[in-house]
């Protein structure tokens, strides 16, 4: 890994660097007028015999051949740094010529490239703020492009750190904007190795426990973490509806409020006073990487959000939700739960670790064969194998209901990694008056073979909805049941559907198959206008799944 990722780094900063090789013959400033060369000691790359430092500003002055005007390793200019060395002033710490230069026509007191200063003194391996800085936003930006690329599809905020932290183009992107102001970082003139394992590596450690967190960033990342998540259960709790709760879920919601609380939190009573509109969001879910169930409880308190997350059945707060942001039980930033090895994207069973199996794999038109490593014996040892109103499954061993939307409540207990919610494209223009109208898909991949519960949520937008017909089709597609959504011809339809003062409706439903046909693969969702004149949009679609084997 290391001697590829050096390897990446010498080629961006070649090829990033050569468009300034015309700089380095420039004679005209004594300082940049070039002398003779040499090899540092025991340096590994082979330098050329003629090399010279190139007339840049100070902090991006670097050691190139003057025979082809390409930069090499600052190592080679070992000779022509003697003398150097760091000086603390009124405006920072600057490189200047403290005694005799090895550089030709330069002067002791004049300033010296910060290269010289790090050859000749070994910097020392830390953090710098503004890396940090700009690794974190690089990851940041990175985990919310994975919508447009498609090898970021699986992709977590620690694996957006990793790239961004190992990925010569974008690191070497940091160094190149960083070491381009005045005056430029003390780490400036390291070589790009050398800034590699001097400044990034310390960053990446200092951000881990942030980032290597199952749960995501935020409280928001709880729920947008389709691929190593499984939401069970949701629901909002009041005073009303929690008395009869049993012991271990009261004391949840005491300690959950006591995250934000300043006063005593003895009672149901004081936990529901103190939080907005007197509401807590439950949410019981699996985290697939670990293989371990969770239960969480949010609430509003001012204008952020705050709670706790608990392992499931037991009342001590695990993670804190604090402002929105998740911290672990100590205080420290990020959840303390790093990722698995499980839920992984794959598409044999060779890309899963020992023990795990790819299942429910798919040929994704873009992204290619795609599946999810799982443990295929999760939930063997329970003794409950049906579900219904008075009976849950065992959720702490893996198991989850499905069958219930079909079968009036009842289900049979199923591995939680054969639900999911996948989540569609948005913002999708309704061409207008147009009988094909527009089409978009969700692929499910990673589950069991066969659906047992398919629950449609969507948002959208339109100026007359009695102009508009939704329909939806499996992975089966057009040869199998063509699945009507919303037919605004019907008035029944339009009676049923609340739209608010600014043409936007929600559309929760249902959704009906054979119970026989395949889960994993493409649904898609058709909308057509049928009527010119008026305009829509569908603004945000998902689907959750609940499956089994067949």
């Amino acid at each position: 890994m290391n001697s590829l990722r050096n390897l990446i780094a010498t080629a961006i900063l070649t090829l990033a660097m050569t468009g300034l090789t015309a700089c380095g013959d420039n004679t005209s400033d004594p300082i940049d007028n070039p002398g003779g060369g040499g090899k540092e000691d025991n340096i590994e790359e082979i330098c050329p015999e003629n090399v010279g430092i190139n007339a840049a500003s100070a902090s991006m002055r670097r050691c190139y051949n003057r025979d082809n005007g390409q930069f090499v390793a600052t190592g080679c200019c070992s000779d022509l740094c003697q003398g150097a060395g760091w000086r603390e002033q009124l405006n920072g710490t600057r490189c200047v010529w403290e005694s005799e230069p090895g550089l030709r026509d330069a002067s002791v007191g004049q300033f010296a490239p910060n290269m010289c200063c790090h050859l000749n003194e070994e910097y020392v391996a830390q953090c710098d703020p503004s890396v940090h800085y700009k690794l974190r936003h690089c990851s940041y930006d990175l985990a919310w492009e994975r919508e447009d690329d498609p090898e970021l599809l699986d992709i977590t905020p620690y694996d957006a750190l990793q790239k961004c932290g190992t990925e010569g183009d974008r690191f070497g992107a940091i160094y190149n904007e960083l070491c381009s102001r005045e005056p430029a970082p003390t780490f400036c003139g390291l070589s790009m190795d050398q800034f590699s394992r001097k400044v990034v590596e310390p960053c990446l450690t200092d951000l881990e426990p942030e980032f290597n967190c199952v749960f995501g960033l935020s409280e928001s990342g709880i729920f947008f973490s389709a691929a190593r998540i499984a939401i069970v259960e949701e629901k909002t709790l009041t005073l009303e509806n929690s008395t009869d709760l049993g012991p271990v879920a009261r004391q949840q919601i005491l300690e959950a409020v006591r995250v934000v609380a300043w006063e005593p939190i003895d009672t149901l009573e004081d936990a529901f006073d103190l939080v907005d509109f007197g509401e807590i969001y439950y949410h019981s879910l699996w985290e697939g990487s670990n293989g371990k169930a969770y239960e969480v409880y949010i609430y509003g308190s001012g204008d952020n959000g705050f709670g706790g997350i608990f392992e499931f059945g037991k009342a001590e707060v695990v993670v804190r939700i604090e402002d929105s942001d998740l911290y672990d039980a100590n205080g420290e930033i990020g959840c303390g739960i790093p990722y698995g090895p499980r839920w992984t994207m794959c598409g044999t069973d060779s890309d899963c670790a020992a023990g795990l199996d790819c299942t429910g794999v798919i040929v994704h038109p873009m992204f290619g064969t795609m599946g999810r490593c799982v443990n295929s014996d999760l939930g063997i040892g329970s003794t409950v194998y049906e579900c219904s109103p008075e009976q849950d499954c065992e959720l702490d061993k893996g198991l989850v209901c499905a069958g219930a939307t079909r079968y009036d409540g009842f289900g049979f207990c199923q591995p939680a990694w054969a639900i999911g919610t996948f989540e569609g494209q948005g913002r999708v223009a309704i061409p207008d008056g147009d009988a094909q109208g527009v089409q978009t898909s969700i692929y499910a991949w990673g589950l069991a073979t066969v659906d047992e519960d398919v629950v449609l949520d969507l948002d959208i937008e339109h100026e007359d909805f009695s102009q508009l017909k939704i329909t939806m089709t499996n992975p089966y597609g057009l040869e199998g049941d063509i699945i009507t959504v919303f037919d605004g011809s019907k008035p029944h339809h339009l009676d049923a559907l609340e739209v608010d003062d600014y043409g936007w409706a929600n559309i929760n439903k249902v959704i009906y198959t054979s119970g026989d046909e395949e889960v994993n693969g493409a649904w898609t969702l058709y909308l057509v206008d049928n009527t010119p004149g008026k305009t829509g949009r569908l603004y945000s679609w998902k689907l959750h799944l609940r499956s089994r084997l067949d």
